[in-house]
């Protein structure tokens, strides 16, 4: 029994001296060594070193060279985003809330151009109050209070242009719109993906009811560019299908019919 206590009094020391090596081993600074790599990939290594978000958003398409070791992190920014004409901000926004680098930019950049000093709005009703200061002087330690357990909130690192980014210029004045065309499915992408993910931090009743929404969305669409949507959606399936596996297209199949047979009862044959 005694020999039992001291196995587990020996097992706890040991984890907690290797703790303490991790706490005094762990970066407490920005390092990288890179040559002509993507700025968002660099800002991305460094964050997951620091423990930290570092983030950009997606129109800057930078690249680097340089290395530094053990820099604290506002002097890495610095020399990351000055010779690429970049600015970066500190925010802080709530834990649960997820994080979309263009949308915080938007808003960043939004905010700086509004020309009200300062604002507190409040909604007795719902006993909820939204505020705007502006060139609010910052405390000593006010990064302590605003990460503190009970605060709420989490940092962010977000590097973006200063001004919206222009539209590529076009070949010129009669172009075919290839570019134009492209930011529009670029952006698409993004929003579709933005919503991938917040869907996917959904309860099942949560996704359900947005899922219901989405069709009814569908249905009141003009008839025939619904009509456009189906068979355009139609035809890359069957495209999808080819290039599936055959095991994968009987799963498919399968999961298909089970949706017709919930739709319309047993009238559809199982096979």
């Amino acid at each position: 029994m005694l020999r039992n206590q001291y196995a587990v009094v020996l097992t706890v020391s040991l984890m907690l001296l290797s703790a303490c090596a991790w706490a005094q081993q762990a970066p407490t600074g920005a390092t990288y060594d890179v040559k002509d790599v993507p700025l968002q990939q660099v800002l991305t290594q460094i964050g997951k070193s620091l423990g930290v978000t570092v983030l950009a958003e997606s129109s800057v398409k930078a690249k680097v060279t340089g290395q530094v070791e053990n820099l604290p992190l506002e002097k890495a920014l610095d020399g990351l985003c000055k010779p690429q004409r970049l600015v970066w901000r500190q925010l802080f926004v709530p834990k649960a809330q997820p994080v979309y680098a263009d949308r915080l930019s938007e808003t960043v950049r939004a905010l700086k151009e509004l020309e009200v000093m300062g604002i507190f709005i409040a909604d007795p009703a719902t006993r909820k109050g939204t505020s705007l200061l502006r060139n609010f002087p910052l405390q000593e330690g006010y990064e302590a209070q605003m990460m503190g357990e009970n605060s709420g909130f989490k940092p962010v690192y977000l590097v973006l242009h200063e001004k919206p980014p222009k539209a590529a210029a076009r070949k010129d004045e009669k172009g075919d719109g290839k570019d134009e065309k492209t930011s529009r499915v670029d952006r698409y992408n993004q929003l579709a993906q933005e919503q991938m993910n917040v869907l996917l931090q959904m309860s099942p009743e949560e996704q359900m009811e947005a899922m219901q929404a989405g069709m009814k969305m569908f249905m009141n669409m003009d008839p025939q560019m619904r009509q456009q949507m189906m068979q355009t959606g139609m035809r890359m399936g069957m495209e999808m299908m080819q290039q599936m596996d055959p095991e994968t297209q009987r799963m498919m199949i399968e999961q298909g019919i089970q949706m017709m047979q919930q739709v319309y009862g047993n009238q559809i044959p199982p096979k």
